[in-house]
């Protein structure tokens, strides 16, 4: 007896049993499968989605967390972000959406970084990169009660390693 599990578009048919057939063969397909699989989607600087609150109506270049990418071992990055604020307003909550990509490449020519960033929506925000490689998050101010205020930005990002 056989169950089917499917790993990026390949199909196996995985034990569950001890029983004939010789189960060696598809046991070691799973096993390349996974291992393909996990080589493809996770790098040593990738970083898994997560979320930061950030409470402050109006913040400067602050640190986003895990978002740092050591120059001297990335040469790209792509971060897929998105930013959810709320803020009270005459008493009318205002929910502002922002998603986006933002890329950042180093040129070692001027020991900098470049970047883009690609977005709809409205939250009122910007990202910076620093030499270093941290990537930062400004809020700009929204227009209501400062003590209401929540924010939060949600994040992943896929680098690619430099080649020396």
């Amino acid at each position: 007896m056989s169950t089917k599990i499917t790993i990026q578009n390949t199909q196996i048919d995985f034990p569950t049993s001890g029983e004939s057939p010789n189960w060696g063969p598809a046991i070691v397909q799973f096993a390349l499968a996974v291992e393909n699989a996990l080589n493809a989607t996770i790098g040593p600087y990738d970083v898994a989605p997560q979320i930061q609150v950030i409470d402050s109506n109006s913040v400067s270049n602050l640190p986003i967390t895990n978002l740092t990418f050591p120059p001297v071992d990335v040469s790209q990055v792509v971060i897929d972000y998105s930013v959810q604020r709320k803020i009270t307003d005459g008493g009318v909550d205002k929910i502002y959406t922002e998603g986006g990509i933002l890329t950042c490449t180093y040129r070692p020519e001027n020991s900098m970084w470049d970047w883009t960033q690609s977005k709809t929506g409205s939250a009122s925000c910007e990202f910076n990169i620093q030499q270093s490689g941290q990537v930062e998050i400004t809020f700009h101010p929204l227009t209501g009660d400062s003590a209401t205020h929540t924010g939060m930005v949600s994040f992943r990002a896929r680098a690619l390693l430099s080649h020396d």
